[in-house]
């Protein structure tokens, strides 16, 4: 409290002195404008972005994921030995620490979830922006963070055993006691929709990837712990895969999101090597240093005209060899320079007749 006082006090002392020199030397109308209430630093360009906050190094995304696990064993040796600690400690009771295990799960399923949400969207947001996703798979990422918000929500509410109950009192019918094939079988779909989809992406990096595949698990391992399909081989245990398994599982997606966006960050700033792209070629073009002797076998294979279309077609005007036009163009330049001499010599301007009479004369001759 008195490191931020003390720092309070200086920036007031800065502003106060540059307040004073202000009024000293006043420069045209910013001597009016009132002293600023904050300090450079406080701009928005000092600030740090969105992406500032995606992990550059690995040891930070297993120091995440090391929590994780540490966090669901110990809530499930919290609720595995509640009897023992309510006995040895007065005052508690097993159902209060098993109420307490359930809670701290709910809210770092809710904190991770809410956290990979933010991520999956941080994705999108430069994901759609690549040149060569001429599909559109960028998409996939919005149906991302929308899932991981929802989880995030339902980790806190419980509303998947509202769902279960509705439908198994609305039917009649129910598969377990607890009637959680009615939320597992969509969630199920859904998830494996989302897992096949998000796979040509993720397989960029293969850290992601792996990382991914084992969230899948830890999901498939809490589906059976749900379904109680482990009770008679973990006996006690089976507990664990519907309680703390699903936090592990989250765990290791929250690590696969970061991983993620670590590398669409440095993606984005060209510090990812990629191997270059091959051209697809046409497949009537020929390839590069091919001999050129096929190209009159090519020609030979364009169709002829059918007959039909050949009587349908324009006929042209016989050409004229040029021997005989040059000498049929010097006898009319001839004829027409005699024409223009007899029609100079008349006094008067001759008529159209006229003209016409002794053009004919002239041809006759």
């Amino acid at each position: 409290m008195a490191r931020g006082g003390r720092r309070r006090r200086i920036l007031n002392e800065e502003l106060l002195s540059g307040a004073n020199l202000a009024v000293a030397r006043p420069v045209g109308p910013s001597a009016d404008e009132p002293a600023p209430r904050y300090g450079e630093q406080a701009g928005i360009e000092h600030h740090p972005q969105v992406s500032d906050f995606v992990p550059r190094r690995t040891r930070t995304v297993l120091l995440m994921l090391a929590a994780g696990i540490a966090a669901a064993a110990a809530c499930q040796s919290l609720v595995r030995y509640a009897e023992p600690i309510a006995a040895a400690v007065p005052g508690l009771s097993a159902e209060a620490l098993v109420q307490l295990a359930d809670s701290v799960v709910a809210w770092l399923s809710a904190i991770g979830l809410l956290a990979a949400a933010l991520l999956a969207r941080l994705v999108y947001s430069l994901r759609k922006h690549r040149v060569d996703d001429l599909q559109g798979r960028y998409r996939v990422w919005k149906w991302v963070a929308w899932a991981a918000a929802l989880g995030s929500l339902n980790a806190v509410a419980d509303l998947q055993r509202l769902f279960a109950a509705a439908l198994a009192g609305a039917t009649g019918w129910s598969l377990t006691s607890s009637g959680a094939e009615w939320w597992l079988a969509p969630l199920g779909v859904a998830g494996a929709w989302l897992l096949a989809r998000t796979s040509v992406e993720l397989r960029e990096c293969r850290t992601a990837w792996a990382l991914t595949i084992a969230a899948g698990a830890w999901y498939a391992a809490a589906a059976v712990g749900a379904l109680g399909g482990a009770a008679a081989t973990l006996g006690a245990w089976n507990d664990a895969l519907s309680r703390t398994a699903p936090l592990v599982g989250h765990a290791f997606t929250l690590a696969a999101l970061m991983k993620f966006a670590r590398y669409v960050v440095l993606d984005v700033q060209g510090l990812i090597d990629h191997s270059p792209r091959r051209l697809r070629r046409a497949k009537h073009q020929r390839p590069t240093g091919a001999p050129a002797a096929e190209e009159p076998a090519a020609a030979a294979t364009v169709p002829m005209p059918t007959p039909k279309e050949l009587r349908s077609a324009p006929t042209l005007p016989t050409p004229i060899p040029m021997e005989a036009a040059a000498s049929t163009g010097a006898s009319w330049d001839a004829d027409d320079d005699e024409e223009q001499s007899q029609l100079d010599s008349y006094p008067r301007k001759p008529s159209k007749a006229e003209r016409k009479r002794l053009r004919k004369q002239n041809r006759a001759a």
